[in-house]
This record gives structure tokens, C-alpha cells and sequence, in this order.
């Protein structure tokens, strides 16, 4: 099948080609919308659907907007996972794109990873496996970005960038052994430019998007134990006069205790904790609570 629309794509792809001008500095461009109709939205796999879910949520704590999915840029992701996990294959997905789409129009970004699965006991959750995993990732990409917890900003700067309308990602695995799976997750964004753009201006994204809004969002430092931040602020009804109204509880975010204060964040929450004594306890992500501990980061 993949075989088939590849053709179709290609001839498609030299009829519309013929008879535009080309300059030595001007790439063949045609109607993207005609491409994208070779590629119609189908119902999301679960790992799909938690790849929309985490980045809207992310973006939604910092006043952005939505990410539309469309299968066009899933394919585009998915030719960029063949390509990593056999170099000497063509990125030919890429190619075409570029006649329809401007420079910097199109991005991606991408992480590989080993991951547990037992293939000889027939495993029957794997689609949940992988689900999982992106999810993991994309809460890592958040947490390198927002804490700088490895400079590794290239794939935050994307979840987080207000040009992207839409986007698609995919998941490639290759067996190691035989409960070892290399993971292949890979992220295609289709961006509006606008001519006062610089993608490269870290600090101009920095003052737009690391400040949390505070209807939606809070944090809290508590140095030199660490910092947290919270996505979902919880609210409870306050008797006030004329009737109820929703106010923020105060403890969602805080320093405790006192005499030793380290940060506490609950909901959908993300903790950086600078003194654990690894690596990988220094940051995490929790759907219900986040601290530091011993000075490692716990998360529920």
C-alpha cells in the first residue's frame, strides 16, 4: 500500500512540476493542498493520540495553539524514521516536500531509545508500551527545555513554537534482542513564517513561553533544593458573598517546610531537583504530585 501511494505521489508530483519556472535559487513549488489530499486522516493509534493529547496540553499551560493532526506530516516523520534506522535509504518523503512547502516551513526533531519488550511471551500490550514511551519523551523534551536540565533545547524550541499549526509523529522499532526494541520516535511540524521571525532567537522564546500563565499554571523555586511547575491548577469553591467562586489553592505550589524548604507541585506537574545524586533523579514528570526527596526528584 505504501508502495502504491509512493507511485502515485511521484507521478503526481512530475505532472504538477512541468511547466514551473526554475532559477538556480528558486525550488518548483505547487499547492500543497493537493498533496495532502493523498494522505486523508484515519482514526489515531493510541501512541498517536498521546503524542496530540501531551503536546496541545503543554502548549495549552503556555496560551498556544493547538496542534492540528494530519497524515501528510506523519508520513513525512515516518520517512525520517526509515531514513535514521537505514542511512544508506533515500529521505524521499523530504524531497517532495520541499517543492511545495518554503524554507523553515517544515521541521523535525526526533529521539532513539531502548525499550523492554517481550516478543516470546507474546506481548499483548506493546500499542500501551509505546504509548508510554512517547509519552515519556515528550514530558522529557518539556523538562530539558523548561529546566535546562541538558541544554537540550532543539526539541522543546519545537513542542513550544507558535508558528506550528500542524504536525505528525511517529514511532519506528528495531529489534536488538529478544526483549530489546531500539524505539524510533519522530516528530514532523508544518509552520506559518512571518518575516520578523528568528528561529534561532532562544531568548525571544524564552521571555513568550517559559513564563507560566497564571490562569493555567504555577511554579515555584525553593533554592538550592529546586524548582517545580504545575499545569493543571486545581480549583475549590470559596463561599463568597452572592454565591461561590472558584479560587486557587495556594497549595499547589509551594516550599515546604519552613526550616528546610523544598518544592512541592501537584496535577500534571514537572520537578527539576539540582542536587540528586544522578542524572536520571534530577528531573521528573507526575500526573499528581512532585518533589524533591533526599534531594532526588520524585513524581506520582
Amino acid at each position: 500500500m505504501r508502495l502504491a501511494i509512493v507511485v502515485i505521489y511521484a507521478t503526481f508530483f512530475v505532472e504538477t512540476s512541468k511547466g514551473q519556472n526554475t532559477t538556480a535559487n528558486d525550488t518548483p513549488r505547487g499547492n500543497l493542498e493537493d498533496i495532502m489530499f493523498l494522505f486523508p486522516n484515519r482514526s489515531l493509534a493510541q501512541h498517536e493520540l498521546v503524542c496530540l493529547k501531551s503536546h496541545n496540553e503543554i502548549r495549552k499551560a503556555h496560551g498556544l495553539n493547538s496542534l492540528r493532526w494530519h497524515q501528510f506530516f506523519s508520513a513525512l516523520a515516518d520517512s525520517r524514521a526509515i531514513h535514521l534506522m537505514y542511512s544508506d535509504l533515500p529521505f524521499i518523503y523530504n524531497e517532495f516536500a520541499r517543492r511545495y512547502l518554503k524554507e523553515g516551513e517544515l521541521s523535525y526533531v526526533h529521539t532513539t531509545r531502548q525499550v523492554k519488550v517481550y516478543l516470546n511471551r507474546r506481548n499483548r500490550n506493546i500499542s500501551a508500551i509505546v504509548a508510554a514511551e512517547v509519552n515519556s519523551i515528550l514530558r522529557q523534551w518539556y523538562l530539558d527545555g523548561v529546566f535546562d536540565t541538558a541544554n537540550a533545547d532543539e526539541n522543546y524550541l519545537a513542542m513550544l513554537d507558535p508558528r506550528a499549526i500542524s504536525f505528525g509523529c511517529v514511532v519506528r522499532l528495531s529489534t536488538i534482542n529478544s526483549t530489546t526494541q531500539k524505539l524510533y520516535f519522530v516528530v514532523a511540524y508544518r509552520k506559518v513564517l512571518r518575516e520578523s521571525d528568528d528561529p534561532t532567537d532562544w531568548e525571544r522564546m524564552q521571555r513568550t513561553h517559559l513564563t507560566p500563565l497564571p490562569d493555567r499554571t504555577c511554579s515555584i523555586s525553593c533554592p538550592p533544593t529546586g524548582s517545580c511547575i504545575s499545569h493543571n491548577i486545581s480549583y475549590r469553591l470559596v463561599s463568597r458573598v452572592g454565591g461561590l467562586s472558584p479560587t486557587r489553592e495556594p497549595e499547589n505550589c509551594v516550599c515546604l517546610p519552613e526550616d528546610n524548604p523544598k518544592p512541592f507541585c501537584r496535577d500534571s506537574c514537572y520537578v527539576m531537583c539540582p542536587l540528586a545524586t544522578g542524572a536520571s533523579q534530577r528531573a521528573c514528570y507526575g500526573r499528581f504530585s512532585c518533589s524533591c526527596s533526599n534531594g532526588n526528584a520524585v513524581c506520582y
